[in-house]
């Protein structure tokens, strides 16, 4: 009983860091967009550039991080991934030197990579398999609650205090959650290999597992489905959203920057309710199918119909995010292979999902500007309700991708997992 306690604290916490890691990730620069722009003497392509430079760590990080989370002691992953992301936002704004804010970015990301692999390797090791897809449900909703509690309270702090010295609070809370993590948390943690269940598993090299991963077609349609589904929560989510349904549906930006966060608020009921609904239906490919379906036919009515009224605007932010919840892919590719290789299972699986930033980031921007009059205010450009439509359309095909890899997947009904 004492070393459940454990396990769960243990996860707990991390999963409290991946809440503080989202909103250092994307309650800052969405929200500020503005403020970015102005301080840095940058356009939307530069915004984006300073965006995808977390995206291009964060994502080419995830195979390194699985290996050295499998290898080393979660009290060494604990402490790299703490203080690398809580310094990182410290140094973010100490510089008005666009290049060094774009390696504070990367050094956010690279802490940030270990996070959410980190907390589904505790849940793979020491969870039973039937509690993986809930445990990682439960993972993803308190992390997507970083930028739904984030989102509003940087528009509101903002408001009052200068935004520059909000982000270095930040970081200095972050320092220390991260000293907190390294020295009480993990201070006598037990290790992985020391569970009962992966104890009585052959363990797999490192390098072998690796090759397994990279082998196997299975994980490359997960990976892929859930790169189609994080598409919108980059593309909008993290970045573009604010300023799409302000400029799109003439919506004041405080309005716009909560229905921006309904995405997550989507995300974070729908990730459990997902799962509880995958186990009722007895199928998880079921749900994934009729999801992907359900996100491209939401995006797409806010690009047919450019009048929509404000409640309607709500409820498409919020149904997409419920939708983009079921990412059953982690659970999926936990159940396919041994606890030993969950580290390299879920970054790879991770890594194909940051893709969709690495594509969605700079097309959104390049799609903004194809069409672009050239308008300025105050140094910054001005997009117009077109411009943002034609960015969008690039978003629903882009998610399209999920409805045929869904169809691919290999399905696993919940009930044999319980066994």
């Amino acid at each position: 009983m004492k070393k459940s306690a454990q396990v769960f604290g243990i996860w707990l916490a991390v999963a409290l860091f991946y809440f503080y890691a989202f909103i250092a990730r994307s309650s800052f620069v969405t929200v500020l967009a503005h403020d970015f722009m102005q301080f840095f003497k940058i356009d939307a392509a530069g915004l984006s550039i300073l965006t995808s430079c977390y995206y291009w760590v964060y994502t080419f990080m995830q195979i390194p991080a699985g290996i050295i989370l499998d290898k080393y002691s979660i009290k060494t992953v604990g402490s790299l991934m703490g203080f690398s992301t809580s310094i990182g936002v410290l140094l973010l704004v100490l510089t008005s030197n666009f290049y060094l804010a774009c390696l504070s970015e990367m050094l956010i990301a690279f802490g940030s990579s270990f996070v959410f692999v980190f907390a589904l390797k505790i849940i793979s090791t020491y969870f039973p398999k039937h509690k993986i897809a809930i445990m990682t449900s439960y993972t993803i909703s308190l992390g997507v609650c970083g930028p739904v509690v984030g989102g509003p309270l940087v528009s509101a702090v903002s408001c009052y205090v200068d935004w520059r010295h909000l982000v270095i609070g930040y970081g200095i809370l972050g320092v220390a959650f991260a000293m907190l993590l390294r020295y009480v948390v993990l201070g006598h943690a037990p290790e992985p290999q020391s569970s009962s269940e992966s104890s009585q598993e052959e363990k797999i090299p490192v390098f072998t597992a690796l090759k397994k991963v990279v082998a196997s077609p299975v994980l490359w349609v997960l990976g892929l489905y859930t790169m189609a589904l994080y598409g919108p929560l980059s593309a909008l989510g993290d970045l573009w959203g604010v300023s799409l349904v302000s400029t799109l549906f003439g919506i004041d930006r405080i309005v716009a920057a909560v229905i921006g966060n309904m995405l997550y608020v989507g995300v974070l009921v729908g990730s459990p309710c997902n799962t509880y609904l995958a186990y009722k239906m007895g199928s998880y490919k079921k749900v994934m199918v009729l999801s992907t379906i359900s996100v491209v036919l939401l995006l797409g009515s806010m690009v047919v119909f450019p009048k929509l009224p404000t409640p309607i605007i709500f409820a498409i932010f919020f149904l997409t995010g419920f939708c983009c919840g079921s990412m059953f892919s982690y659970a999926l590719g936990l159940l396919e292979f041994p606890a030993s290789m969950g580290g390299c299972v879920t970054s790879f699986i991770n890594m194909m999902s940051m893709v969709s930033g690495i594509i969605l980031m700079p097309g959104f921007s390049f799609f903004l500007k194809l069409q672009w009059n050239g308008a300025m205010e105050n140094g910054v450009p001005v997009y117009s309700p077109d411009n943002f439509r034609l960015a969008l359309l690039a978003v629903v095909i882009f998610c399209a991708i999920g409805i045929v890899t869904s169809l691919l997947v290999k399905d696993s009904k919940p009930a044999q997992a319980d066994a």
